[in-house]
């Protein structure tokens, strides 16, 4: 059980209607969804009545929900002691995400702003494997990282929370002859030029392919993911992007680049969650600013069945 659970079913209950609360909040449908049944489950108790109607809380949901505003009251009380207490006094965040989540999380920014706003928060964008240092060398607070599954141990001083997962997927310009169809083989991404981003995840998943089916062309590697989507839509080279950041590039939105399912590879190998110091651990403000941020950086992310 959580926050964001209980802001859930109190905005359903103002609204009566699971769509309109998604709206409101800014989350999925499937997400609130998702965390009510979480939430029944974990209670034992049915919240709501599902009808065409409306959703409309049950006798024991009544009490639910009354409590869960009690408990959001009660946090707001603690949020404005806190900034009265503490408005002259500022903070300051440094947290670090891989390329393609910035955008997501402007709004979430803005809101946890709107109610700390004497704590500053400063973004960067990084590979992962920088990200992971930059917290050891406690340069950052937080990071967003994400990495290949079962190939990468996470270093026992740092602690990770995993977000979701997703896979890779290979990306090819629009007019690319490979554009029209939604797959890709092996052997015929194996006769393409490569420009890979020289992250650690895109070089085990491209190690753990030629191992599996030999060499890659891979035409030069870079940090510059607009060098990348450059050379891919002038047709120049193919490229892989995880499936998170296809769903919500513009480029790729707008159909200038094309993702593609690379067969024999379609698995969620990716797990991308925050990362910090098992040593510092986290301050009080960094938890609530992931508590901001989560809910938008899930909502972003893609699901698999």
């Amino acid at each position: 059980m959580n926050l964001v659970q209980l802001e859930f079913i109190v905005e359903i209950a103002k609204v009566n209607n699971i769509s309109k609360a998604s709206n409101i909040l800014h989350v999925s449908q499937s997400g609130i969804s998702q965390s009510l049944t979480s939430l029944e489950e974990e209670l034992g108790v049915k919240i709501f009545d599902r009808s065409r109607s409306g959703v409309f809380p049950t006798e024991d949901g009544k009490i639910i929900i009354q409590k869960a505003q009690e408990i959001l009251n009660q946090i707001e009380d603690l949020k404005s002691f806190s900034q009265s207490k503490h408005a002259n006094t500022p903070v300051e965040i440094k947290i670090s995400l891989t390329p393609g989540f910035i955008v997501n999380i402007q709004e979430a920014i803005a809101s946890f702003k709107s109610d700390y706003p004497h704590v500053n928060i400063v973004v960067y964008e990084n590979i992962s494997k920088q990200i992971i240092q930059e917290v050891m060398d406690n340069e950052i607070d937080l990071g967003l990282i994400g990495f290949y599954r079962n190939k990468w141990q996470i270093d026992k001083e740092l602690a990770f929370q995993q977000l979701f997962k997703t896979m890779v997927k290979v990306c090819v310009g629009k007019h690319s002859p490979f554009a029209s169809r939604k797959t890709i083989t092996h052997e015929d991404l194996k006769n393409q030029s490569i420009v890979l981003y020289n992250s650690d995840a895109f070089n085990r998943f491209a190690k753990v392919f030629e191992q599996k089916y030999g060499p890659l062309n891979i035409l030069f590697r870079t940090n510059n993911y607009e060098v990348i989507k450059k050379t891919v839509m002038d047709g120049d080279a193919f490229s892989l992007f995880t499936d998170v950041f296809a769903k919500n590039d513009p480029d790729v939105r707008r159909g200038d680049i094309i993702p593609l399912t690379l067969l024999n590879f379609s698995k969620a190998n990716i797990d991308y969650g925050w990362i910090y110091s098992k040593k510092r651990g986290l301050t009080d403000y960094a938890s609530e600013l992931i508590e901001y941020l989560n809910p938008f950086i899930i909502n972003k992310a893609p699901s698999y069945s």
